[in-house]
């Protein structure tokens, strides 16, 4: 999302600020307008599954910038690391072995 805003705007360089709840330099703005659209998508994204599904659905929050969201995030959820490579793990350790002809 920052790196869209950077490409589209002259003079624009990507945030290196800190989230905050009011904001009062450019990088400091961009960083929390991205971490509080993210919180919000989720959020909204969070009562849709729960109407939909009838019962409040997990929160798994993965990748580079999982961590830096936790503050912002109203629902409990559960920070998961690496949660790609598990699954690639879990698909390959579930798959039969290949013969040595490359063969199932």
């Amino acid at each position: 999302m920052l790196r869209a805003l950077e490409s589209g705007t002259a003079g624009l360089h990507v945030p290196t600020g800190e989230v905050q709840l009011f904001p009062t330099n450019t990088s400091d703005a961009l960083t929390s307008g991205g971490t509080y659209a993210i919180a919000g998508a989720v959020e909204r994204m969070f009562q849709h599954m729960q109407a939909h599904c009838g019962c409040e659905p997990e929160c798994i929050m993965t990748g580079g910038a999982g961590w830096k969201m936790a503050p912002s995030m109203t629902r409990n959820f559960e920070l998961v690391d690496n949660l790609i490579f598990d699954g690639l793990l879990e698909i390959q350790s579930s798959r039969r072995p290949l013969d040595a002809k490359g063969s199932l």
